[in-house]
């Protein structure tokens, strides 16, 4: 029955293929690409409002669904199992039941995509584009979605596969094309590396190759297209002369220029540049892409649907200083970024204002200030494009724009102008401006093309007479050449040189050769490309880019693995004259396949089937040309070669030869630094296997080091040295019995008892000195001795046996070993915390050496014989990996809830009627804290309510304004409680008395104001036994959980008679320790992993068990968000997750860092 309902759907998706196989695409006059970002979360919004059949899909020329997701080894799948199906593929028909069941689609994780035959489909994404002519696109990547990218694009294997399932996309659900975005090469806050700059352009050459060879199948152009940065720090990690012969278009994310992260108000999206902010604008991030070698005909610019808000008082104008936020108050719907819907609709309530240097509305009332684009803004960009001949446009995101009655306002402004050439979008302006002609020395004109020219709007003037005063002074020729018939655009017979004249192909010349097209008519003739494109061909793009490059209509080029003859594509810079030198060329080693396959080179005696053009017929042989001098191009350096002739795949070469990519900064000094730089194992093993040496890695079960090749896949990087010495001095130099061992002074039957012997090959037992108790030994780095806590350099006993999670203690080691190798990258990477600008550091409250310690205390001996799940026993070579996505899931938990706000203490943020109560002490969105009671089994442990307990937090927020740290207190002290006014100036020492900012370090702004009593959401005007607020990684809150902690390693469990750890601190008369101690700093991280133990591993409910499921997770591949988006609802105690796919990418991006 199951195979039968599985054909019935292949069958139907096959019909559904069939249906909307034929459709075109529509041609529109203007000829401007408008590209529309429908994110996959619209599904959901305003009562699903923005559905496919409510968009005018006229409007557009193209839709780029968002986000597809990946990992790195080139997997690729859906965000949303239930959005994405229903969006693309239209609504679920629930009466759809063949064979007795419902089925639908479900991209939540990689492998072979499911049928969709119980869809709707004339309602999806796919099938309503197609049909109006639109193409569609995914769009694989985003902003948080993007540290796989790089560990991707460096591994061959991986970019192939990725490459291939790309073109899978295409083909089971007919997309038009690919859209790149990852965010970005060279980011290191989303694991950017400076390789990626030369990884990225072989990245997309992949796609493009695997894309070009699926459109010589089908007979079909796939376009390949990125979102790309502006910053000009970002542009340079990307070889533009190398990737626009790749890409087909370049989406240029000319938005977010400036936001609440910056001190001041600034321009979300300024046409040009605001004052003070150079670059920052999308004429300086078009100006900085075409000087690296982007075509204009390439370029697509933002439009903004959206804009960026800022909080404070008094802000009227761009440059004012706020109080580092954004304006959540107002914009509480869109987090401080309102969607142009929401600003229209409440746009009444402030004084909107236009600025005509950046050509921007902004907007503000008495609690901020908001900068956006409103109908007037979108024209002046759609304008710009047209002016400057670029390709179109980019819109995130389409449903911004979208109002109740389902007009466009944003959407239909770009749509007005660019279908009415003739028009302008400042109606004032009349005829066009005079300009200093750049190509023409002395001469001003007003031939309408100032903006081919990127010409200032200061250098534009309204007569030839200012030009010229202002350009040549009292240049007395200056006036008279610019008043001549030349200074029209049209050419003049005093001029020298060739005229530019129209060719039939659609595009101009200036070779001389008018007169043999009977070109003799001076109105024929121009000075310019722009000229006469502008005259004969309406300015089309495609003339501009074909006049300064005309194409080559008859030469042999390589392309999907052959050589082709006809017209060479523009992104293919190298031709030939005949199919042999193309073939001996591109594909050496493989030339005798390549002559003999495809299209054969025979000469032609037919007569010319079109007439003669005034191009050559056949330009001179070129071959492909590397970088560097021929002569001696890498001078004795190493480069890498992935491999195009026969027998070669991995290798590092130093012949001379490198291919055109490879520049200087690529070249290594020896061949191992090549391999190990450029290829993962076993690849770097194939590249070693020459004649230099195999790197030593260290064998845990033996105590020794070995390169024979055979060394785990896990150990990579700073595992592999170039020696025995170094080797074993970097692995068991901690242990002088064990590096003894290693280096061969002495054998193990010599090692005293303190030393470890081998009893199988998965773990490695000791009798110490200090108990008779088999335990198991570290193998941990010598990195471990450096720790700053003594405790680091302890070594680790087992755990009890009673534990229940069964900790092996060789994979608790070798799980140790890989978390201390990446100590560096757990610290710069994972632990990072987001400054007030919005800028990502390191945490100075959650370190790599604190979370390892408490780590060790966990698995060792736990809490109630309850331990850190760290693997099971048995095969250490995969066990290993469930101990370390169990930690992962820990961390992805963690950077959501404190990290990345770098506190211990919680935070107080629930607003209430715009103001934070002092009493979100007790509790916040209603709750009690000190009311979390334990059951009554467990009724003895927790915690009694102090009254007379006073503490307030260590940490707190640190944005401008930030509430003061949560405190608790007797009602002898605190009578009643007020409110944090985050608006107040705290600095006037004007005021009488002054005032000063010193409720905390750091303070920017805010006071206390008591003057009233002032309840938080659960109705508490005081904080009497309100202290049980949480601590630590994630937090630990209530009067149980703080008396757990108390009775299993505090002072209760000394005073019991039990062993423990920490049997100086009472958590239930100081819980504060927990973020306060200088002593034991891992207890922030304690608190967070009791808790784990506690709530997830032992979760089990309704059939979904944690731990299984985490099994399954592993043993599948580790792939798609579904275990990570049930552990995130857990932690949310099964409401609303909060930063679902923050936490989801938190968890990629550790695995990635892990080397899983």
């Amino acid at each position: 029955m199951v195979k039968l309902i599985h054909t019935i759907a292949a069958i139907l998706t096959l019909l559904l293929a069939g249906r909307v196989a034929g459709w075109e695409k529509r041609r529109d006059a203007h000829g401007k690409t408008i590209i529309a970002y429908y994110a996959s979360w619209q599904w959901y919004d305003r009562s699903g409002l923005a559905k496919p059949s409510n968009l005018d899909h006229s409007l557009v020329t193209r839709y780029t669904f968002a986000f597809f997701q990946i990992n790195e080894q080139g997997d690729i799948w859906g965000t949303d199992a239930w959005g994405d199906p229903n969006t693309l593929f239209g609504e679920y028909d629930w009466n759809w039941v063949p064979g007795g069941a419902n089925t639908y689609c479900s991209w939540d994780g990689p492998g072979e995509p499911p049928t969709c035959a119980g869809h709707k489909y004339h309602t999806g994404l796919i099938s309503q584009a197609h049909a109006a002519g639109v193409e569609i696109y995914p769009s694989i990547g985003g902003w948080t979605l993007s540290d796989p990218f790089s560990k991707l694009a460096e591994n061959p294997a991986a970019r192939t596969k990725f490459a291939e399932n790309c073109v899978k996309l295409i083909e089971d659900y007919d997309f038009d094309g690919i859209d790149i975005d990852w965010e970005y090469p060279g980011y290191a806050p989303h694991s950017g590396r400076d390789v990626d700059t030369v990884n990225y352009s072989l990245f997309l050459k992949e796609i493009r190759d695997k894309l070009d060879e699926h459109g010589s199948k089908t007979g079909r152009f796939y376009g390949l297209t990125a979102a790309l940065p502006c910053g000009p720090d970002l542009i340079k990690n990307i070889q533009i002369d190398v990737v626009k012969d790749i890409m087909t278009e370049f989406n240029l994310m000319t938005y977010d220029f400036h936001g609440s992260w910056n001190p001041t108000t600034g321009v979300n999206a300024p046409l040009y540049d605001q004052t003070g902010s150079p670059d920052f604008s999308v004429h300086g991030c078009v100006k900085n892409w075409l000087a690296g070698g982007a075509r204009p005909d390439q370029i697509n610019i933002g439009l903004p649907f959206y804009g960026r808000s800022f909080a404070g008082t008094g802000l009227t104008g761009i440059g004012d200083t706020h109080i580092g936020k954004a304006d959540v108050a107002t914009w509480s719907d869109d987090e401080g970024s309102p969607q142009y819907f929401n600003i229209a609709a409440k746009i009444d309530q402030f004084t909107s204002v236009r600025d005509e240097q950046t050509m921007t509305q902004f907007a503000y009332n008495h609690a901020g200030w908001v900068s956006y684009d409103d109908e007037r803004a979108i024209c002046d960009k759609c304008e710009y494009a047209l002016d400057h001949s670029l390709n179109g446009y980019i819109i995130w995101e389409i449903s911004g724009d979208l109002m109740p009655d389902l007009s466009q306002p944003l959407l239909q402004a770009c749509n007005d102008r660019i279908n009415d050439p003739g028009s302008r979008c400042d109606p004032t302006m009349e005829g066009d401006p005079w300009y200093a002609h750049p190509e023409m020395q002395g001469v001003c004109v007003n031939d309408g093309n100032q903006a081919a020219h990127y010409i200032a709007k200061e250098n534009e003037y309204t007569s030839a007479e200012a030009c010229c005063d202002a350009h040549y002074g009292t240049y007395p020729e200056c006036l008279g050449a610019s008043t001549s018939p030349g200074s029209t655009g049209k050419w003049h017979e005093t001029m020298e040189g060739d005229p530019w004249y129209p060719h039939s192909d659609g595009y101009c010349l200036s070779d001389g050769n008018h007169a043999s097209f009977f070109i003799t008519n001076l109105d024929k003739m121009f000075v310019s490309a722009e000229a006469c494109c502008d005259a004969v061909y309406y300015y089309d793009s495609n003339c501009i880019a074909n006049s300064n490059n005309p194409p080559i209509v008859d030469a042999w080029y390589a392309m999907g693995g052959e050589c082709k003859k006809g017209v060479v594509p523009t992104y293919v810079d190298i031709h030939y004259d005949n199919k042999d030198e193309c073939c001996y060329a591109e594909f050496p080693g493989q030339h005798n396949r390549c002559v003999s396959s495809g299209v054969q080179d025979t000469a032609s005696t037919s007569p010319p089937t079109r007439k003669p053009s005034s191009l050559p017929t056949s330009k001179p042989s070129k071959k492909p040309t590397p970088m560097q001098d021929v002569s001696s191009p890498t001078n004795g350096m190493y480069y890498p070669h992935y491999g195009s002739d026969d027998g070669s795949f991995a290798e590092c070469r130093n012949d001379d030869r490198a291919p055109w990519w490879i520049t200087s900064d690529m070249m290594k000094g020896s061949k191992y630094d090549c391999c190990t730089t450029y290829f993962f194992p076993s690849w770097s093993d194939m590249c070693l296997s020459g004649n230099e040496p195999r790197p030593y890695y260290p064998d845990y079960t033996k105590r020794t080091c070995r390169n024979d090749g055979q060394h785990p896949d896990w150990q990579t990087g700073d595992y592999l040295t170039d020696n025995h010495y170094t080797c074993c001095s970097t692995h068991f130099g901690h242990d002088s019995d064990l590096l003894d061992i290693c280096s061969g002074t002495v054998t193990s039957e010599e090692v005293p008892a303190t030393t470890a012997t081998t009893t199988d090959a998965t773990t490695v037992s000791v009798t110490t000195s200090k108990t008779t108790q088999a335990t198991t030994v570290s193998t941990a780095k010598a990195t471990a001795a450096t720790a700053t806590s003594s405790s680091l350099t302890d070594k680790p006993t087992k755990k009890p046996t009673s534990g229940e999670e069964g900790n092996s203690g060789g994979t608790a080691y070798v799980v140790e070993e890989i978390l201390l190798d990446r100590r560096t990258a757990i610290d710069t990477k994972i632990l990072l915390t987001q400054t007030p600008d919005q800028l990502w550091a390191e945490s100075t409250v959650y370190r790599f050496d604190d979370m390892l310690a408490a780590l060790r205390v966990m698995y060792q001996q736990g809490v109630a014989g309850k331990t850190f799940y760290m693997g099971d026993e048995g095969d250490i070579g995969h066990n290993y990996k469930y101990g370390l996505v169990n930690l992962a899931a820990f961390l992805a938990q963690s950077m959501k809830e404190t990290v990345k706000y770098d506190v211990c203490d919680e935070n107080s943020w629930d607003l209430v009627g715009g103001r934070y109560p002092l009493s979100n002490a007790c509790g916040q969105l209603g709750q009690s804290y000190q009311d979390y009671h334990c059951s009554e089994a467990e009724k003895h442990m927790e915690c009694e309510v102090d009254p007379q307990m006073a503490i307030t937090a260590t940490t707190h927020a640190k944005w401008w304004g930030a509430p003061a740290p949560l405190f608790c207190g007797p009602k002898s002290s605190y009578p009643h409680t007020g409110f944090w006014n985050y608006e107040s100036i705290c600095d006037d020492p004007w005021a009488t008395p002054a005032k000063t900012c010193d409720v905390y370090d750091g303070q920017r702004a805010g006071e206390f104001d008591n003057s009233a009593p002032f309840a938080n959401s659960g109705g508490r005007t005081e904080v009497e036994g309100c202290c049980w607020w949480g601590r630590g990684v994630i937090q630990t809150t209530g009067v149980c959980n703080f008396g757990k902690l108390n009775y299993f390693l505090g002072k209760r469990a000394k005073d019991d008679g039990r062993d423990a750890r920490y049997p100086g601190i009472d958590f239930c008369k100081t819980p504060d320790a927990v973020c306060a101690s200088s002593e034991h700093k891992e207890l922030k991280w304690i608190a967070g992993m009791f808790y784990w133990i506690e709530s997830l591993q032992s979760y089990s409910v309704g059939g979904w068990d944690y731990k299984d499921e985490l099994h399954k997770f592993v043993d599948n591949g580790m792939a798609g968000n579904s275990f990570i988006d049930a552990v995130s609802g857990i932690v949310n105690r099964a409401g609303a997750v909060d930063g679902s796919y923050e936490r989801a990418a938190n968890f990629n991006k550790i695995l990635a860092e892990l080397g899983l």
